[in-house]
């Protein structure tokens, strides 16, 4: 009996570890898995521990574009080639909405904080503001004669920048939908642009081969970036805007000091157009996704490739980092189960379907949420 007891108490208290390892790595905010979105039509949520795909989510009759997590880390937001927008439930696999108006491909999503409305914009030349709750379109602002690539709320959410394939980026005033400004210095179409964290500069990213970083109180061009041998096709800034990232069509990622306009760093190992690249959110990280079909994992530190996700069938068009919330637990076996309404009722939890760590897991949720509620 005493070595029966001495085994249950060494599987708890390896549970427990366990527990202990899983809130320690939350506390580092380092994700654990990534969502993507492909010309296959399809997203898909992988685990970064092992590579495993979770989930395969379904519906898009296109080109999915855009990947973007709600706040709740329980819905996304996704935008398409068929011209739709949809609303989805991460842990179920659900359309929750469909969002139609756009008469062509749709290629770039802004939400705002309060996620009541978000920005959409494509090719049909337009910029869409829209509830996110009725699917009405509140607001229309249109002036490009192109389609439009990129689009980017400022810090301050008064205005929203957008770049598109007649070569100019133009700012909006977002309470009234008017045309604030035009810039134009670019020679080819622009596909993507960022803003610094002071709200005032916006860099963009063009088929010319360069970057541009733009003055937005006047519109003036401050420096030109050129380094890169076909089209750079995403910028991505760093959140103190010193520093930014560029993915590029000559199949490199690019790291660049945006006060004087020189290279740091070159990331190399995709074998086709790099698309998206964002940061980890600790910065010490890169998420690349590729027409090669795969996604690459680069450690910044010695700009090394420390793991390649594959599993989509053509070219993969977004990504983003996921953490799921407290109360969602994806088993070993890649089943999802929700607990985020027991987690904050009294309703009773069936434990029937989670292994020993996962039901430490979930009741450990539970009791640091009592624990904040105190």
């Amino acid at each position: 009996m005493g070595l029966f007891y001495y085994l249950v108490m060494k599987v708890i208290l390896a549970q427990i570890a366990s527990v202990v390892l899983l809130f320690s790595l939350v506390a580092c905010d380092l994700p654990k898995y990534i969502i993507s979105g492909s010309a296959d039509m399809t997203m898909k949520l992988w685990r970064v521990s092992d590579g495993a795909v979770i989930r395969t989510y379904t519906g898009h009759q296109e080109n999915v574009r855009v990947v973007k997590v709600l706040k709740d880390n329980l819905r996304m937001l996704t935008g398409s080639w068929d011209h739709t927008l949809k609303l989805w439930n991460i842990t179920d696999g659900k359309i929750l909405k469909t969002y139609t108006g756009h008469t062509d491909q749709i290629f770039s999503v802004q939400i705002m904080p309060n996620e009541d409305f978000f920005f959409s914009a494509g090719f049909d030349k337009t910029i869409r503001m829209w509830n996110m709750k009725t699917g009405v379109v509140v607001k229309m602002f249109i002036g490009h004669t192109a389609g439009i690539r990129a689009i980017k709320l400022t810090p301050n959410l008064k205005f929203i920048v957008s770049g598109a394939e007649d070569n100019v980026l133009k700012m909006w005033n977002v309470a009234d939908g008017t045309l604030v400004r035009t810039f134009v210095g670019h020679k080819d179409l622009i596909g993507s642009v960022d803003i610094t964290p002071d709200g005032a500069f916006a860099i963009s990213a063009s088929l010319d081969q360069t970057m541009k970083l733009w003055r937005l109180s006047d519109g003036t061009c401050i420096r030109t970036y050129t380094g890169h041998t076909d089209w750079v096709r995403t910028v991505t800034l760093f959140p103190d805007g010193k520093q930014a990232l560029t993915s590029s069509s000559d199949w490199t990622i690019k790291r660049w000091n945006i006060d004087n306009g020189t290279c740091i760093q070159t990331l190399k190992g995709h074998t086709n157009n790099v698309c998206p690249v964002i940061l980890s959110p600790d910065i010490e990280y890169a998420l690349s996704a590729s027409w090669d079909k795969s996604i690459k994992i680069w450690k910044l530190a010695d700009g090394s490739c420390i793991k390649t996700f594959v599993g989509h069938t053509e070219r993969i068009c977004a990504i983003t980092w996921y953490s799921p919330p407290a109360g969602v637990i994806i088993t070993a076996d890649h089943q999802f189960f929700d607990f985020t309404n027991s987690l904050h009722s009294q309703k009773p939890v069936s434990y029937t379907h989670l292994r020993a760590h996962e039901t430490l897991r979930y009741l450990v949720c539970r009791l640091l949420l009592e624990k904040k509620k105190q």
